[in-house]
């Protein structure tokens, strides 16, 4: 895990290393503002975060956005940021498995461009 990301709001960490504690992680569902980011930041589009978990989530997207298979998935409103994989994709709808997740504020340097985005949203 991460030494940048200890504990989500509910106080557990929110990544699992194993498949097997994935598809048995708790999910909550959420409706919360998010934002896909790829390319270093080149492409970044909004989504909506239907359901969470500690291992991964499903988001929802506009018709018609292609999504890359692997991502940096920002939670605006908790303030992380998760690497992420594609596990599913039934458009406009996605599941994700998260690979690391990072606070915003204690992104290594090459992530930095998260946190710019994160602010470009959040001002909104």
């Amino acid at each position: 895990m991460p030494s940048s990301l200890r504990q989500n709001a509910g106080g557990e960490s929110p990544l699992h290393s194993s498949q097997d504690d994935a598809r048995r992680a708790r999910r909550r569902a959420v409706t919360k503002s998010a934002v896909i980011v790829h390319g270093d930041g080149k492409f970044h589009v909004p989504c909506t975060i239907r359901d969470i978990s500690a291992s991964g989530a499903r988001i929802q997207v506009a018709i018609g956005i292609a999504i890359p298979d692997r991502i940096y998935l920002i939670d605006l409103e908790s303030q992380l940021a998760f690497e992420a994989v594609m596990a599913w994709k039934h458009l406009p709808r996605c599941g994700l498995r998260f690979v690391a997740g990072y606070k915003l504020a204690d992104l290594p340097p090459q992530l930095d461009y998260l946190r710019v985005i994160w602010l470009e949203r959040a001002a909104r």
